[in-house]
Parts: structure tokens; C-alpha cells; sequence
């Protein structure tokens, strides 16, 4: 026969009702197994009283009650000495227990809190009622590791007295904001990968949603930093193909692809890194910053070298017409077109890696060396993401070259644009016939470096403005000048590959069965180039570096005949 108490307990469960629900599902705890039924309905279990007030019925019809209505109680994300880390082949899901054949680094019931993170007022996990319920209720969450590596200098976690996790945070402007999560909102465990106790923050619906639509931006801008990746590496192989497109501006581009490449391949992995909530080492995550960082900058140096160089080259052409060749230019570089070219892609190499080498390996010092004074900024790579840790580290060591190449690169367009009307109205009554055909191929100069700064030049700007602005506009705004920065490698196959006369280099290399993507002028019925026509399109073509630079005498006022291989 039934005890009394038991009867009185099913009354009391049946007579409840949860017009609405006092505390978070992960915050209860079943009172299936209670036994004991107290004054005005409470309930005791495990010591604990529950009050009506403090019980309620899920939707399974089962009774549960609120312990952190009652008393002060923390919630951990696994069962007691369980490990919590990302999933893997080898462990059946988020929380594990090691292996028979493993041993673990650290034993251990619950996990250890290093000191400063509870408030003074608790002593410790003996003052909290401990709740085991694994996750959260979205999906979306991200960890706040303790100590480590991981742990971030901008944050500043605690737990309250009353058992909330408090998060204070400060941005760009050295403005401190505290993030309060209640305790179906955090939970503690332990990672033994990286050897930490972490807080598994979990967002509200409406975070979720934020966290949501920024993964979905981080991923769309990986996908587009491969895609670059495929069209810079296609830039380099079809401009490594043919002798005619590596003079000078060719190699140039051909090294600022290269960094580009370098750069928009190793990123994706440190974005994925940080959707994931950090999986890589400390030593790939240094390396992978390292590398970035020095690619991207060797790309913003090679792009001045670019725009010097035109720039350069059309003031050169201007002071020709009123001095001779030989008292302007490089006057200490002599021999041919070819050598001289040489010499000044080697010149600009110097330029452009050792720049790049050399605010790296500052980065490097400041970083691996020890003894550096704490108040000097340092880089911090690897704490906390795999980038710079601070904001001002990041203007210094990063934003700040970059924008000292825009700025110049943006003076250089402006000058050149000056030089270029210049030039034109002192020609035009000089230039007849043939001679003025080598001066109006200054427009497509022009043209080509205007692309080369709306592509490139505005970007990077943009990049410098949203970083910036990061904490004053939401990152929605921001998304498109990003993704489109990230799309820099299509963008620049389209404007030095995805030409007419590169593709009839394309076609009588490889054959041109079935190609119909010539343009009329340039093809007969079959799809191929004939030889009379390329023959009249290359009549007076020749390459138009050569065509601009004052040295090259043997191109003025003559028309020359050359193969389709140097119509470019």
C-alpha cells in the first residue's frame, strides 16, 4: 500500500497548475523522485526545499522545480569530471570522459575557476546549488576561455554573487560595457584541449539571430576568398604563360597577385577558426597571422610600385617633349629596354619585399621576444584570435602602413590624371598622323589605372573607414565594401585577363576547335584566327609600354609588324 506521503505528493503534483513557467527548462530539475511533501505543497530534495511557487509542470505532464529561485546555482555543461571540446571521430559527442587507454592531463569533478572570477562575497562551488544540463537553446554560442592563450585582455569575466555570468568588455574607444547572462544563458566546463576552464555563453533568440546572419556573412566572404583565390592563381599562370605579357607592369602584377594569393589562402582558415570558436594551435594560429600579415602587406607595397610606376612612366613622357631621353629618367640604368626594365623590377622588389619583411619581423620581435616593456603595444598574436589582440595594435602594425600606401597611391592618381591632360594638350599640335596614335594610347593607361584605383585604392580605403567606424555602424553596412574586397581576385582577372587580345594568345597556344568566345573582328567563320588578320591587327601594335617609354626610339613614326604573340 501506498505511503501517505507518497498520495499526498500525487495530489499535489496533479493539483499544480502551470499557468506560467517560473524559470528556464535548463535551469530545473526533476522532482519525479521526491518523496517528501512539506507544509503549503513544498517539496524536499537533495536537501533543498521547493515551494509551489517554485515547481511547475513540463510539457510531458512531469514536475519540476527551480532550485535558483530558491538559492543561489551555477549550471555546467557536462556531467562531473567530464571534458567539453568540439566534436570529433573518436569521442561520442561535446562532453566526453578520456579513454581507457588515455590518461588525462588534469582529474577533477568540476571545473576549477581560476582566482578573481567568483565575486569576494563566494567562496566557492559549495555556495551554488549545481545544476548538470547540457547546451543552450539556440544553437549559436561561443566560449569565453579563462586562462590561456584564449583568454582575451579586452574581457574581464565574472560570476555574480547571485550566480549570473558578467562579461565586461571594452571596445575601440575604451568604453566598458558589462554583458549580464542569467544562468540558463552560461555554463562552465572544462577544455582539454587547450587546458582551460571556459564559460559556454549561449545567445538569446535575438542574439541568435545576429550570430546567425554574421556567420553567414563570415562564410559567404570565406567561399569569395576562395574563389580569389582561384581567379589570382588563373591571373598568374596565363600572365606566366607568354613572354609578351611580362614586361615591367606585368611583373608587378604578376607579384602583386602572388601576395594576394598567398594572403586570400591562408585566411579563410583563420575566419573558420573563429566561427568555430578557435580550433587551431597556438603555433599555427602565430604562423598563419604571420603569414598574413606579411602578404597583405607586400600586396599594398607592390600596388605602390604599381601606381609609382605609371606615374613615373607618363612624367617621363611629358618632360620628354621638352628635354632630350637621355638627361631625364633613370639616367644610372643603361642597356636595353629589357635590362633596364630588369633593373627596375628589381629595384621596386627591393622596395616592396624588404618594406613588407621588415614591419613583420618588427612584429615577430615584438611578439617572441621577451623582456618588451608592458607599456609598448605589441602584437599579441594568438591570444585570443588568430590576429591582432587589440585595436591599437592593429592600427599600428597594420592600418597604419596601409594607409600611408593609399594615401600615396591616391596622390599618385590624382597627379598622373594631371600629367596625363597636361601632356595631351602640349601633343596635340606637335603629333600628326602615326605619331599621335602613340600619344592617345595614354587613355588606356589612364583607363587602366583608374580601374586599378576604384578596385583596389577604394577598397583598402573602405577597409580603414569600417575599421574605424566598427563599433558606431552595424556590420551589415560594412558587408558589401568587404565582400566585394574579398572578390579583389575576380575583379582583377576580369580587368587583365578577360580581354579580347589575351584570349587570342590563349586560343593560338592551346588550339581553338569549338572556341567561339573571339571577338568578329578577330576571328573567321571557324571560330580561329586568320593570318591575314592577325597580320593587320598587329600592324603598328606593339607593345604600348614600349610604345609610351622615350627610350624605345626605334618605335617612333614607324609602322611594325609583328606576331599575334605581342599583340597584347
Amino acid at each position: 500500500m501506498p505511503s501517505t506521503a507518497g498520495v499526498l505528493l500525487v495530489l499535489l503534483t496533479f493539483g499544480l497548475v502551470a499557468a506560467e513557467q517560473p524559470c528556464h527548462e535548463l535551469v530545473s530539475v526533476s522532482l519525479e523522485n521526491a518523496t517528501e511533501v512539506l507544509a503549503e505543497g513544498s517539496v524536499l530534495l537533495d536537501g533543498l526545499t521547493f515551494p509551489s511557487s517554485a515547481q511547475y509542470r513540463d510539457e510531458y505532464g512531469q514536475l519540476r522545480g527551480c532550485p535558483c529561485l530558491v538559492m543561489k546555482c551555477i549550471r555546467f555543461c557536462c556531467q562531473p569530471g567530464e571534458f567539453h571540446d568540439k566534436l570529433h571521430k573518436d569521442r561520442p559527442g561535446l562532453c566526453y570522459k578520456p579513454s581507457a587507454n588515455e590518461t588525462a592531463d588534469e582529474e577533477f569533478d568540476l571545473p576549477p575557476l581560476p582566482d578573481g572570477i567568483l565575486d569576494p562575497e563566494v567562496s566557492g562551488y559549495d555556495d551554488f546549488y549545481r545544476i548538470h544540463r547540457k547546451g543552450c537553446v539556440v544553437p549559436a554560442q561561443y566560449g569565453i576561455y579563462l586562462s590561456g592563450r584564449l583568454a582575451k585582455n579586452s574581457d574581464l569575466p565574472r560570476i555574480s554573487g547571485d550566480g549570473h555570468f558578467v562579461l565586461e568588455n571594452t571596445n575601440i574607444d575604451g568604453v566598458k560595457t558589462n554583458y549580464t547572462h542569467e544562468q540558463e544563458r552560461f555554463c562552465v566546463a572544462y577544455s582539454r584541449i587547450h587546458n582551460t576552464t571556459k564559460i559556454l555563453a549561449c545567445n538569446s533568440p535575438a542574439e541568435d539571430s545576429r550570430v546567425k546572419m554574421e556567420n553567414a556573412m563570415r562564410w559567404s566572404e570565406t567561399a569569395a576568398n576562395w574563389l580569389s583565390v582561384i581567379f589570382l592563381i588563373a591571373t598568374f599562370a596565363v600572365y606566366s604563360l607568354f613572354s609578351s605579357l611580362r614586361n615591367l607592369h606585368g611583373k608587378t602584377l604578376m607579384a602583386y597577385v602572388a601576395c594576394l594569393t598567398m594572403a586570400y589562402a591562408v585566411l579563410p582558415f583563420i575566419k573558420h577558426a573563429e566561427i568555430q570558436n578557435n580550433i587551431l594551435s597556438d603555433n599555427s594560429c602565430k604562423a598563419m597571422a604571420y603569414i598574413v600579415h606579411f602578404s597583405f602587406l607586400a600586396s599594398f607595397f607592390w600596388l605602390n610600385v604599381m601606381c609609382f610606376d605609371i606615374w613615373w612612366t607618363f612624367g617621363l613622357q611629358t618632360a620628354m617633349i621638352k628635354v632630350p631621353h637621355h638627361q631625364c629618367g633613370f639616367r644610372s640604368l643603361h642597356g636595353s629596354v629589357k635590362q633596364r626594365e630588369r633593373k627596375k623590377f628589381i629595384m621596386y622588389s627591393i622596395y616592396a619585399w624588404g618594406c613588407a619583411s621588415t614591419l613583420t619581423t618588427v612584429c615577430m620581435i615584438m611578439d617572441l621576444v621577451p623582456g618588451i616593456p608592458a607599456h609598448i603595444i605589441r602584437p599579441e598574436f594568438g591570444r585570443g584570435s588568430c590576429w591582432f589582440n587589440s585595436n591599437k595594435a592593429r592600427a599600428i602594425y597594420f592600418y597604419g602602413p596601409m594607409g600611408v600606401t593609399v594615401i600615396c597611391n591616391i596622390c599618385l592618381f590624382i597627379l598622373t590624371a594631371h600629367k596625363i591632360l597636361k601632356h595631351k594638350k602640349d601633343t596635340a599640335r606637335q603629333l600628326k598622323g602615326s605619331d599621335s596614335k602613340r600619344h592617345d594610347d595614354n587613355k588606356q593607361w589612364f583607363n587602366l589605372y583608374l580601374k586599378l584605383f576604384i578596385v583596389m585604392g577604394i577598397n583598402w580605403s573602405m577597409e580603414i573607414i569600417s575599421w574605424l567606424l566598427e563599433d558606431k555602424l552595424p556590420k551589415s553596412v560594412w558587408y558589401i565594401t568587404d565582400l566585394t574586397n574579398t572578390l579583389q581576385g575576380v575583379i582583377i582577372f576580369i580587368i587583365f585577363v578577360w580581354k579580347d587580345k589575351i584570349r587570342r594568345l590563349l586560343v593560338k597556344r592551346f588550339g581553338c576547335k569549338g572556341n567561339n568566345f573571339l571577338s568578329r573582328n578577330s576571328t573567321s567563320r571557324s571560330g580561329c584566327p586568320t593570318s591575314s588578320t592577325s597580320r593587320t591587327t598587329c600592324v603598328t601594335a606593339a607593345p604600348l609600354q614600349e610604345k609610351i617609354n622615350p627610350y624605345a626610339d626605334s618605335y617612333r613614326g614607324k609602322a611594325t609588324v609583328t606576331d599575334e604573340s605581342d599583340c597584347i
